[in-house]
């Protein structure tokens, strides 16, 4: 009898942790590592013909520049959208003090680059001329979230087998 209150508790637990969806991050991937970026958004975004309009999208959306200057989306000034499923990437990402704009775009066709995700980052100076532009693909992976499910049930089956083997 405790083998198969053994089994059904791994089932249980295996069943409960699939449901814990997290959130998926990408990655950006240039040609010449120019620039480095991620951004994050929640599981349900990347369904087909969803678009990309969570906070935590607005938010995490992070670039650095070769000379180290990072531009965060969650200044408040950027904005943007975007899908994955069709492709689609359009973010833009201005820093007043330097007078700059980071431009992140993403679907339609770049010849060089094999991936479905392909893309471009560019930055732009303040005469309009572009300072720095990097053709490349984003990577994306499955963030899990913790799920509280599986720690309670298998906490409770302890308990019961210790009461369990106690009392006989």
């Amino acid at each position: 009898m405790g083998k198969l209150y053994s089994i059904v508790l791994c089932g249980l637990i295996w069943a409960t942790s699939v449901s814990g969806q997290g959130t998926i991050l990408f990655t950006w991937n240039g040609q010449s590592n120019v620039f480095q970026a991620t951004f994050q958004v929640n599981y349900p975004e990347i369904m087909p013909s969803s678009n990309f309009t969570s906070q935590l999208f607005h938010t995490s959306m992070a670039v650095t520049n070769p000379l180290g200057q990072t531009y965060l989306a969650r200044d408040g000034n950027s904005d943007g959208d975007g899908s994955f499923l069709p492709w689609n990437l359009s973010y833009y990402m201005p820093d007043f003090q330097r007078g700059t704009l980071l431009v992140l775009t993403g679907g339609g066709q770049f010849p060089a680059i094999p991936y479905r995700t392909s893309g471009d980052i560019r930055e732009i100076g303040p005469s309009g001329n572009t300072l720095w532009y990097e053709q490349g693909y984003w990577t994306a992976v499955q963030i899990p979230e913790p799920c509280f499910l599986p720690s309670f049930l298998s906490g409770g089956m302890i308990l019961l087998l210790y009461r369990f083997r106690r009392s006989a």
